[in-house]
């Protein structure tokens, strides 16, 4: 059985892939759903069915020890955590890409 690990877990294509798992979980074999994401969980806002069970941990992808626990023996990792674009520029600092925006996306992902 597959253990599976979504970061980015409350967004919007995030949310779309959890609807499929959880629709197609008679082929794919999954055993658990596990999301990882800086705000919490949301309630369904997709309809599907909860065949799989779905556990939620909220924590930043740059926390290192948050982010080995949770992939403690998963198999497989879908990566969607990221800043969105509107956080790329820092308006205050004349069009410079934003310290926030380089941390979430590019050192967070190294890590990771």
């Amino acid at each position: 059985m597959v253990k599976v690990v979504i970061t980015g877990g409350s967004g919007f294509i995030a949310q779309h892939l959890i609807k499929r798992l959880q629709e197609n979980f008679l082929t794919n074999n999954i055993e658990e759903i596990t999301t990882i994401d800086r705000k919490p969980f949301p309630k369904k806002y997709l309809r599907y069915p909860e065949n799989i069970p779905i556990f939620h941990k909220q924590c930043e992808l740059t926390n290192l020890e948050s982010i080995k626990s949770v992939l403690k023996n998963k198999n497989v990792v879908f990566h969607l955590g990221r800043k969105r674009f509107e956080m790329l520029f820092d308006p205050e600092k004349d069009g410079e890409i934003s310290e926030a925006y380089i941390r979430d996306n590019i050192e967070g992902k190294w890590d990771f």
